[in-house]
């Protein structure tokens, strides 16, 4: 790496850190390959490398340009993926990269970044009280009906969403009002380093019980609910560490899965 000029790209999957999906254990995935100016390797000698060395990587896949309106909303409809990233391939050299995310992940993260502010640190900060849901429902139907950039907004669909995300605030909210201190500890702590497994479990069965056995773990060693919620970006990191510590010329856009 050092004598080639390159900088080699990865993805670190936290267990102890989700974003939207879950993680039951850490790993790194190897994505990209940049040359000493920063342009990518073709993705196929890129991916030759990492096979080479047995090296994890995500999956890849080809197609022709004529398929890219067709892939780009097979992305944005798929529930178990972030997205991908699609390199647009000329005589095999990246000249251009496309980031297409799903529709279930921006509506994820907006729910996520709207109840952290809206509902999760007032509620951690004693003022826990189900008077707090018209206020933050009222957040959520402006943050789904702005989704408008989303491709499969409608004026049927935002309310839709709305709802969901009313109803996983207001399961969560239940949750930490019925529960001991322990409990809302924990699921303070759900909800800031595994929400990817928070939100799949409300999505499957409409309740956020059970806890993962890392926020109930995490919680008996934890500070209390304010302080958590206080930590900046990484709310319990701070608190374990102190504990333990693509088209060619024919069009062949190649899709990098995440």
């Amino acid at each position: 790496v050092h004598q080639g000029g390159v900088t080699i790209m990865i993805e670190l999957n936290d267990a102890g850190h989700e974003h939207i999906f879950p993680i039951e254990e850490s790993w790194v995935d190897h994505v990209a390959i940049l040359n000493d100016n920063g342009f990518p390797w073709p993705q196929q000698e890129a991916y030759d490398f990492f096979d080479r060395f047995t090296l994890r990587r995500v999956r890849i896949d080809a197609y022709d340009m004529e398929q890219l309106p067709k892939i780009m909303e097979e992305i944005r409809k798929d529930t178990s993926t972030e997205g991908a990233v699609l390199y647009l391939e000329r005589d095999s050299k990246a000249i251009g990269l496309l980031k297409v995310k799903s529709d279930h992940y921006v509506i994820a993260r907006r729910t996520r970044e709207t109840l952290r502010s809206a509902l999760v640190k007032p509620m951690s900060d004693a003022e826990a009280s189900a008077a707090l849901l018209p206020k933050v429902t009222k957040r959520l139907e402006e943050g789904m009906a702005s989704l408008t950039h989303v491709a499969g907004w409608s004026a049927d669909a935002w309310p839709k969403w709305a709802a969901h995300a009313t109803a996983f605030a207001d399961a969560w909210m239940k949750a930490f009002l019925q529960g001991d201190d322990m409990m809302r500890k924990a699921l303070v702590i759900e909800f800031h380093n595994k929400f990817g497994s928070l939100y799949e479990r409300f999505w499957r069965t409409h309740e956020v019980l059970p806890l993962t056995d890392f926020s109930l773990e995490t919680a008996k060693k934890a500070p209390s609910c304010a302080t958590v919620a206080d930590m900046p970006t990484s709310p319990v990191s701070t608190c374990v560490s102190r504990i333990e510590k693509e088209p060619k010329a024919s069009g062949k856009p190649r899709r990098r899965k995440r």
